[in-house]
């Protein structure tokens, strides 16, 4: 009798123990999921901005407009675009991203938007600043994050050298401190739903469109031209020889004409000539061994 009953108690703690190491298991596991949830970049987020810019001393603000977009393909974390409008009546961005465990803001800068540019160089969409000031100077997010001593700046007169503009809106959404982990949520669905089509096309057109050289002439997608020297009007003595080594010579109403260089700018061969009177030109392919100069629609062929 004794013997059944110290087995039935030994056997009752042999389940309370299970059951309490099953909770602790459980309270393990929850507590896991609640630190996972914590470092998200959600959350991460949602902290900074509670904390430093909602409840920073230095902007006096309850909402903003922006969104989140990917510097890198295999970034594991987007960056935060921040537009708000300050005492000064004036609009900014700040840029946040994600370094290790901590939120990184950058300065700001006075805008309203951004811009996509494709890096030629690289074959990449990136994302610039747009700045407003006397002249607008665009800053490259990707330098900003980076952290970079010299941030890439261009102005318009730089497009279709290095970078070429892809003219696509890129919408910001409404962030209110009363709904901030609500807001930032839909931020992030729109961020992941985003269909990046319409840019994919046009990057397609510049690819299409982009100027090459090798060692027998200079072609995009459709035509090629070889080096050589191209008239533009058989009764005029105006010409232009584009060589290999990028040098170019150009005959015209002087005599010898002018010497220089010229370079590809995307879809455009552009010369730049020394001399006096001496000026610069550009130039699209419109056939094989066929040019169009850019501003009076001349057409210049291939002679020799």
């Amino acid at each position: 009798m004794f013997k059944k009953i110290g087995k039935i108690f030994i056997f009752s703690i042999l389940i309370i123990s299970l059951v309490g190491c099953g909770k602790k298991v459980e309270e393990k596991k929850t507590e896991t999921k609640d630190v996972a949830k914590e470092n998200t970049y959600l959350s991460m987020y949602e902290e900074y901005l509670k904390n430093d810019f909602y409840g920073g001393e230095e902007i006096k603000v309850n909402k903003f407009t922006g969104g989140f977009f990917k510097a890198n393909k295999d970034d594991k974390n987007p960056f935060l675009v921040v537009k708000y409008q300050a005492d000064d009546k004036e609009y900014y961005i700040k840029v946040l991203h994600i370094s290790g465990d901590e939120v990184i803001a950058s300065d700001d800068y006075k805008s309203t938007s951004i811009s996509y540019l494709y890096n030629l160089e690289e074959a990449r969409v990136e994302y610039f600043i747009k700045g407003i000031s006397y002249h607008t100077i665009y800053k490259s997010i990707l330098d900003i994050i980076e952290e970079k001593d010299k941030v890439t700046e261009l102005s318009e007169d730089d497009f279709n050298q290095d970078y070429v503009y892809i003219e696509e809106p890129i919408e910001f959404y409404s962030v209110k401190e009363s709904s901030l982990a609500d807001d930032l949520a839909k931020l992030d669905e729109t961020y992941k739903k985003y269909d990046m089509t319409k840019v994919d096309k046009k990057v397609e057109e510049i690819e299409n469109n982009r100027l090459k050289a090798d060692d027998t002439g200079i072609y995009n997608s459709q035509y090629r031209i070889k080096y050589g020297t191209y008239l533009y009007s058989e009764g005029e003595n105006s010409k232009l020889t584009l060589n290999k080594d990028n040098s170019a010579h150009e005959d015209g109403w002087l005599n010898g004409g002018w010497d220089g260089s010229y370079h590809l700018l995307y879809d455009r061969i552009k010369t730049e000539m020394s001399g006096l009177q001496s000026h610069d030109l550009e130039f699209i392919i419109i056939d094989n061994n066929k040019i169009q100069r850019v501003d009076d629609k001349t057409i210049w062929n291939l002679v020799q």
